[in-house]
């Protein structure tokens, strides 16, 4: 079954390279797809075939263009849906907090126009890149046994019981204030003591499992056993 978009696709192909005079006999088939009225279609039968050629690929554009405005404001609704709900999800262990890393790699990542992530805890603030998090999401999506936690060092992925790990460092927020953010605030612990759980495991990973830059991709490859 196509989808809007390819359905779409075929449309603008459609209209750009049909005979004009062909376009007039089936202006009635166009324009369901284009969401003309009954009226507007009438309208545009009186036109001439070229200039009825014109004003068809214009509503094919400004189709195209309204339908992907739509789906930025549902992947905008969705992210900052999965952004209060990463929120009330915290779980504090001292002074940092361990984050639901499915709803962190779910929608949040999939916000259209923010650059950064930030992440509002205990007195403090830190963002990250967006763009290395839908990496991390693309690559770690099927991890088993990932977890996720989030301090003023950064935000830490660590996987098979540690042995893997990304650290995201944070980005100087001050410098790039302008910059459009999606802000997850942690909900804080129902006592302002800290918890007496010991601190998990979160320090910078070793050489061997710290990743800079794209080379970390090729070890989680490996850890998902798709890389010898």
């Amino acid at each position: 079954m196509r989808t809007q978009r390819e359905g779409l696709a075929e449309l603008r192909q459609f209209v750009e390279y049909a005979d004009p005079k062909y376009l007039c006999e089936h202006v009635d088939l166009l324009a369901q797809p284009l969401g003309l009225t009954t009226e507007q279609a009438a309208e545009l039968h009186l036109l001439e075939p070229d200039e009825l050629a014109r004003e068809l690929r214009g509503l094919v554009q400004h189709q195209r263009a309204a339908t992907r405005a739509a789906r930025a404001r549902e992947a905008e609704e969705r992210a900052m849906v999965a952004a209060a709900a990463l929120g009330r999800s915290t779980e504090w262990i001292g002074s940092t907090a361990k984050l639901d890393a499915r709803l962190l790699l779910g929608d949040l990542p999939g916000h259209p126009t923010a650059k950064l992530v930030g992440f509002e805890g205990l007195g403090w603030v830190i963002a990250v890149s967006k763009a290395k998090l839908r990496e991390a999401r693309g690559a770690l999506g099927r991890m088993p046994g990932l977890q996720a936690f989030v301090d003023t060092d950064g935000l830490h992925l660590r996987w098979h019981d540690g042995k893997g790990g990304l650290d995201l460092h944070p980005q100087p927020i001050e410098r790039r204030s302008s910059e459009p953010a999606v802000l997850v605030r942690l909900q804080p612990p129902e006592q302002a003591v800290e918890s007496r759980v010991a601190t998990p495991h979160v320090r910078a990973p070793t050489t061997a499992t710290a990743r800079r830059g794209d080379a970390w991709i090729g070890q989680v490859l490996v850890d998902l056993g798709l890389l010898g």
